[in-house]
């Protein structure tokens, strides 16, 4: 079997100049059982696909049953989030 690097895991991030990948803050809104209210997770991943392998690997950890409902990227220069959601669907 061969052996998984980020580049092979995550297919489509570009290297920076200075030869590594970029993270970005992701947000990702969830709802937990029996709660009223939607929550949030912020994690720094190179692309949704990672962020959203953090939020499940999390949520197995701790033994939640969780909906994920969205994934967004903070675009540093628009100040705005950007619905990444397709990226796991």
């Amino acid at each position: 079997m061969k052996k998984q690097t980020w580049k092979t895991r995550f297919p489509g991030n570009e290297k920076d100049g200075d030869n590594t990948l970029r993270l970005w803050e992701y947000r990702i809104r969830y709802k937990a059982d029996n709660a009223v209210e939607n929550n949030y997770h912020y994690y720094q991943a190179t692309c949704a696909k990672q962020a959203f392998e953090f939020q499940t690997e999390m949520a197995e950890h701790k033994r939640w049953h969780i909906d994920t409902l969205s994934i967004e990227r903070k675009c540093p220069y628009s100040d705005r989030w950007i619905d990444e959601t397709h990226a796991i669907k």
